[in-house]
């Protein structure tokens, strides 16, 4: 046979890609680390190790095939892949530096603490036995599903139990014995013997006489009307405290057969006294000449006595008697008599009394499961809207007192899961527009102010090198915020201040908040490049760090002034328009925070626009502070403060070299700049330090670093007490 005729060479047979033992191209982190790739895009190996699985390795094979793709296509996935890559290190590394403080990321270091830790393991499973189980056997292990139960019972009272609680495992015994009775002996099965779920201690009620003795403080009918007016016209702006159809009724009752009420009655005719008594804090709001100004010749330091605060403090001692009664009853009508009496307060004890209230109001809520869903079938669609409402009023004021005040919050937001309200048809009465989207727009940015919260706090616990990802996710949050606010309704609702809608006090309540969120943002980093407080603006030094850390800080900063600002222009609006309320808790505690910013904005920077606005500040807030005596105290704290800083720039412009020369301040130069702060006011150096701790917030981190430790130390003088 000739040799030009001869067989060919035999090919290898192909292998079908599922059957092949190697993949038939190794992805790049396989091939980076020399590991054997398993196939699949991403492939198993990748997908175990939770990396990233690309295939930018161009293979000899394939290069005739490529031409579909440039070069500079590959490369710039490429330089992608390895900045993931590096990031992804970067993020491992400080992971692992959070967890094992003191290792060293060279690989000799790395191989000998993954060793340590595979010894410690080995004489770890050595010395004990082995708990791991089969895979068969797991669905033995799984814990039955529980839920929560939420019963209705009478008197609007619902009784509410959590998960894994001790009724929660008798009813499931309960229904074990049933379901096994059934099984074992169907025909001698019957219903279960009956057991009382729920033991109301009724002997600790007071009973009728207390109940008819306290409506004995009830003004006339006429007059009742009127606070009654006032209450849901001033103080329930952006809030729902109570039914406006369900309390005219119980008043009725009161006037009319006040013989039919009961012990059961007492969180009903609580609430009305304490309508009552809130009404007579906004009273002046419907005067012919509105409570706008000082009266001439007065200053904000006198005590301008207004004599329906008698009345007021009347109807609350009556209401605080019922308080026994309402927390044994635990109703819905308790949650929101407490509620109400925390409303009187907020004016008069905000950090104190008013807390424990609010606090006392979300005990009696969780007691009826009112933070939670309810699937049941007991209550109708109205009084589940009712709970709803009731319960996110107490929770939004609880939560911004507690951060506000540097008090821990009753509640979690974890431990939530109550839907928001809806616009419920007939609940609020006909000629009242309804304030359902201020309402949950007001418990949204309450829900933004706890993230900022904890961000802020997690933020002291920080290491140097992890500061930036927190200021950047404070920034997230900021925009996220501004967004949120821009996505609000303009018209008719929430964002609308025209004077002649509807809801204009509301409106401006709402954007007051906001602004008040703003500043909460960015009021810790307001000191945060100052070394002392005694420089002047031309005196304090450039801050020294990384500039991504310092233009952020100055936009957090930045933003909180300009917060502040428009605060100021939002109290001088409601002046103008329709007037500052006494009581009011957000118009005085918003006014406060911006001049605090203001004060503070002042230590480096004084400029006309900040000096106007706290001029017209400081008015504004001794026209809300008239009556008041814990608010006069905080405008009185103010007030000292700024005379300080006007002090200080004075005596600074005498003392030009103090600062700059760059030596050690000495010891005499330091008591002299604090006996300049101690001549601010008539004030003695223990009041003054409890001052400034007021001004600086709760926090140490707002105090300056160049205050001695005399004045940095925290107590409040006994006779001034705080306002909100």
């Amino acid at each position: 046979m000739d040799d030009s005729t001869s067989t060919p060479a035999q090919k290898r047979p192909r292998v079908a890609e599922e059957n092949r033992k190697r993949a038939v191209r190794a992805c790049d982190g396989c091939r980076r680390v020399k590991e054997k790739c398993e196939g699949g895009v991403p492939c198993r190996r990748c997908v175990r190790y939770s990396r990233q699985c690309n295939f930018t390795h161009i293979d000899p094979n394939e290069k005739s095939r490529s031409t579909s793709a440039s070069l500079l296509d590959r490369a710039a996935a490429l330089s992608r892949n390895e900045i993931a890559e590096a990031e992804r290190v970067h993020i491992m590394e400080r992971l692992l530096s959070h967890y094992m403080p003191n290792i060293r990321f060279d690989i000799q270091s790395l191989r000998q603490a993954a060793e340590d830790l595979k010894s410690k393991h080995r004489d770890a499973g050595s010395d004990a036995v082995s708990t791991r189980a089969d895979p068969n056997e797991l669905e033995d292990l799984a814990i039955d599903e529980e839920d929560f139960t939420i019963k209705a019972m009478p008197d609007n009272t619902t009784q509410y139990s959590g998960e894994f609680s001790y009724l929660n495992f008798t009813m499931k015994i309960r229904k074990k014995i049933d379901e096994w009775m059934k099984t074992a002996a169907p025909e001698a099965t019957s219903e279960v013997e009956p057991f009382e779920e729920r033991w109301r201690s009724t002997q600790l009620q007071s009973g009728s006489p207390l109940i008819s003795s306290s409506i004995t403080c009830l003004p006339p009918r006429y007059v009742a009307d009127f606070l009654v007016q006032i209450f849901f016209k001033y103080a329930q702006t952006n809030n729902f405290y109570v039914e406006e159809d369900w309390l005219l009724e119980k008043l009725a009752i009161c006037y009319n057969d006040p013989e039919s009420l009961s012990s059961d009655d007492a969180g009903a005719v609580c609430s009305i006294l304490m309508v009552l008594a809130v009404g007579t804090q906004f009273a002046h709001m419907e005067s012919s000449t509105p409570v706008n100004c000082l009266p001439s010749g007065s200053t904000a330091n006198q005590d301008h006595h207004f004599s329906e605060d008698e009345v007021g403090l009347t109807f609350y001692q009556f209401a605080s008697k019922l308080l026994p009664d309402l927390i044994a009853t635990a109703s819905v009508r308790s949650v929101q008599a407490c509620l109400l009496i925390g409303t009187y307060l907020l004016p008069l004890d905000t950090s104190g009394l008013c807390y424990t209230y609010f606090g006392l109001a979300l005990k009696l809520a969780v007691q009826n499961g009112m933070h939670r869903r309810y699937h049941g079938e007991g209550l109708s669609a109205r009084m589940i809207e009712v709970r709803n409402r009731v319960f996110w009023t107490a929770y939004t004021i609880e939560k911004r007192i507690s951060i506000l005040h540097g008090r821990p919050s009753s509640l979690s937001d974890p431990d939530v899961d109550g839907p928001l309200p809806v616009d419920f048809p007939g609940l609020m009465p006909a000629h009242q527009v309804s304030n359902h989207t201020n309402m949950v727009a007001l418990i949204t940015l309450t829900l933004k102010l706890g993230q900022v919260s904890n961000e802020i706090t997690s933020l002291r616990k920080y290491r140097r090198g992890q500061q930036q990802d927190c200021l950047e996710r404070l920034l997230n949050l900021r925009k996220n915020l501004v967004d949120w606010w821009a996505t609000l309704p303009e018209e008719i609702s929430c964002r609308d201040l025209n004077p002649t809608g509807p809801l204009f006090r509301s409106n401006v309540h709402l954007k007051l908040d906001y602004c008040l969120t703003r500043v909460f943002i960015g009021r810790p980093f307001l000191f945060s490049n100052i070394k002392g407080i005694y420089q002047t603006p031309s005196q304090a030094p450039p801050f020294k760090g990384s500039s991504g850390l310092s233009k952020n800080r100055a936009t957090l900063v930045t933003d909180c002034v300009e917060a502040a600002l428009e605060i100021i222009d939002l109290c001088r609006l409601l002046r103008d328009e329709k007037g500052l309320a006494r009581a009011s808790f957000t118009e005085f505690s918003s006014c406060r925070a911006a001049l605090l910013v203001i004060l503070a904005q002042g230590l480096t920077k004084r400029t006309e626009r900040l000096g106007a606005a706290l001029e017209q500040g400081i008015s504004l807030i001794k026209i809300m502070s008239m009556g008041v005596g814990s608010a006069r105290s905080a405008v009185s704290v103010i007030e000292a403060l700024e005379r300080a800083i006007r002090r200080l720039e004075a005596w600074s412009e005498t003392h030009p070299d103090i600062n700059n020369g760059g030596g050690v301040e000495s010891a005499y130069d330091r008591f002299k700049n604090w006996e300049m702060l101690w001549k601010a006011g008539p004030i003695s150096p223990s009041t003054f330090a409890w001052q400034q701790q007021e001004a600086y917030g709760s926090s140490d981190q707002n105090v300056p670093q160049g205050i001695p430790p005399m004045q940095h130390r925290r107590f409040r003088h006994p006779s001034i007490p705080m306002y909100p």
